[in-house]
């Protein structure tokens, strides 16, 4: 896939013509309906908001942007890419999870499958970081996403946007879209100046 960066113009979050590509190539891997047009393309969506994530939304030194990390040092799940933020001690805590659709034997709905995935990675951090209160989640599909924040205590994730409404795609918003850039720079914003940070984080050493 070639962009021609003489003509192609800035269009939602997409604000760098190589990552227009990324987007294009995640935005393909699935239908009107969130669906997988094939289960193995997830890693298009993972590619484009690692990039993303990296280069414009968390680039900031204080954070940190890596990819398949256990939601804690117990856990065997690896999460997609997870955002650290650093403690005032200089270490680093997990500021949100982010994950994408790709266990290929899921028998559920593509969306309820990754927010149910998300929202484990969640408790299993707040389980083992008992004073910390909250955390974020990003669920992705293609080039769509949803942001979440995941407290102590609660049975669910809530939504920055639509609240407690789930397991549908009509609730993401595309990264490519105009009208969807106030919602996301809002939520990331939010997500970067209300860390809950903790010294005695239970993070991989």
């Amino acid at each position: 896939m070639i962009i021609d960066a003489s003509t192609w113009k800035p269009h939602g979050l997409i604000n760098y013509p190589g990552l227009e590509t990324k987007y294009l190539m995640a935005k393909q891997s699935v239908n009107d309906r969130g669906n997988l047009l094939v289960d193995r393309t997830a890693y298009k969506a993972v590619n484009l908001f690692e990039f993303l994530f990296n280069k414009f939304v968390f680039s900031d030194l204080k954070f940190s942007v890596s990819s398949q990390t256990p939601s804690n040092v117990q856990s065997r799940k690896a999460c997609d890419i997870v955002i650290e933020a650093e403690t005032p001690d200089r270490a680093w805590q997990t500021l949100c999870f982010a994950g994408a659709k790709r266990a290929a034997n899921q028998t559920e709905s593509l969306v309820k499958a990754v927010e149910d995935q998300a929202l484990g990675y969640c408790k299993d951090f707040l389980t083992a970081n008992s004073d910390i209160n909250k955390v974020f989640a990003c669920t992705i599909i293609g080039a769509s996403i949803r942001c979440w924040t995941y407290s102590q205590g609660d049975e669910d994730l809530v939504g920055f946007w639509d609240g407690q409404s789930r397991d549908s795609y009509r609730y993401y918003l595309d990264i490519g879209d105009d009208a969807n850039v106030a919602r996301l720079n809002h939520a990331f914003n939010f997500m970067k100046s209300n860390p809950d940070l903790s010294a005695a984080v239970q993070h991989e050493s």
